[in-house]
């Protein structure tokens, strides 16, 4: 089932590939799904040289856009030249967590320097719901990823694209982004959809230090 959700936002986001990785506090680290199998050796690279935007999302808790892999001014001087040699321009990794405990990332990878637009990273954050509840329960509550279901990402877009400009705009984890939208939601009585359209739409714009 992870494959297929790898396989279905590659094919959708027209990406070159994605994969599953799981951590532990610990460091231990492993590979759970991939979309292809040469995929796989570039997601290894990350294990191999201990540094990459997998690692960087997965301990600051927060996705890692890396829309250009030559312009990282050598952050990471060992994965970033073998990612590049392996044909990825860019690469976004998305922590995977529930609350505060974070078991995971899942990793995008395009074949070119690319920018996300707001539309892509909302499709990137509900892959990566949809990943997490396989992880925690072994199956998705959504419909659209079975594959008898024409496929689309258009689920709840809305609010995960509003949860992804509020985490750039505050600077906070996806989490917190959507936390502070359910609490403006919660303390002004409007449907957190509705939150989130006006989100987008520029009408509501939360603020830095503005903790509910």
């Amino acid at each position: 089932m992870l494959e297929e959700l790898c396989r279905t936002a590659v094919a959708d986001l027209r990406l070159l590939g994605a994969a599953v990785s799981l951590h532990s506090s610990s460091g231990a680290e492993a590979i759970a799904a991939v979309s292809d199998e040469a995929i796989r050796g570039v997601e290894q690279l990350q294990l191999d040289h201990g540094e990459g935007p997998g690692r960087a999302a997965f301990t600051a808790g927060r996705p890692d856009l890396t829309s250009d892999l030559a312009e990282i001014d050598g952050r990471w001087p060992g994965y970033a030249p073998a990612a590049r040699e392996a044909g990825v321009g860019a690469v976004y990794a998305f922590p995977l967590q529930l609350g505060a405990s974070r078991f995971g990332v899942l990793t995008f990878y395009s074949d070119r320097a690319r920018q996300l637009d707001s539309a892509e990273l909302a499709a990137c954050l509900f892959v990566v719901d949809q990943v997490t509840e396989t992880l925690l329960y072994g199956e998705t509550t959504s419909d659209e990823w079975r594959p008898e279901v024409p496929r689309s990402l258009r689920f709840r877009t809305e609010v995960y694209q509003a949860q992804g400009m509020v985490m750039v705009l505050l600077g906070v984890s996806l989490v917190d982004a959507l936390a502070r939208m359910r609490a403006h939601a919660y303390v002004t009585g409007v449907d957190l959809d509705e939150v989130a359209l006006d989100i987008i739409a520029g009408k509501t714009q939360l603020e830095r230090g503005n903790d509910p």
